[in-house]
């Protein structure tokens, strides 16, 4: 057998333990790549989000939002709360339910505006082509239009 001259070891063995490290190394480069796919399917998702809701359309949204409150017509926007579902979230008078409860709000129109255009959690959401800025100045109308529930205190039955 001959012997290396920089190792202590064999050829044959040498040979042997580049076999047992070949697995080794195929796992990691198996996992560089599953890495790397998963890298690039993310960028992807990114992108595909943000080809949804182009940067202009969401400063001309912005821009649109911050012109000032405009005033709404409340019993419109009861009929469009209830035409395009917020109600199945929200409740039929803003109280909750799967989502939280809106009626009453302390945010102004443009506040709320932005955000039914660019919502954070679950709430899909709902841009020009599919609710116009005054549709949501209806919609913002109608909810600050309901009066506040009852304080608790004023029920007998929960005294």
């Amino acid at each position: 057998m001959a012997r290396d001259t920089n190792t202590s070891v064999t050829r044959e063995s040498a040979n042997f333990e580049i076999r047992e490290w070949a697995p080794e190394r195929a796992s990691l480069t198996t996992l560089a790549l599953i890495l790397l796919g998963a890298a690039i399917a993310a960028n992807a998702g990114t992108k595909a989000q943000s080809e949804k809701q182009p940067p202009s359309a969401a400063a001309e949204t912005k821009a649109n939002a911050a012109k000032g409150e405009a005033s709404g017509d409340a019993a419109n926007g009861k009929q469009l709360f209830r035409k395009y579902g917020c109600y199945e979230c929200h409740g039929t008078e803003g109280n909750g339910g799967t989502g939280p409860r809106i009626n009453q709000p302390s945010l102004s129109n443009a506040a709320i505006i932005v955000y039914v255009r660019h919502p954070s959690g679950q709430m899909p959401p709902y841009t020009t082509d599919v609710l116009t800025d005054d549709q949501l100045a209806d919609i913002c109308a109608y909810i600050k239009s309901i009066p506040p529930p009852r304080p608790a205190s004023s029920i007998a039955l929960l005294e």
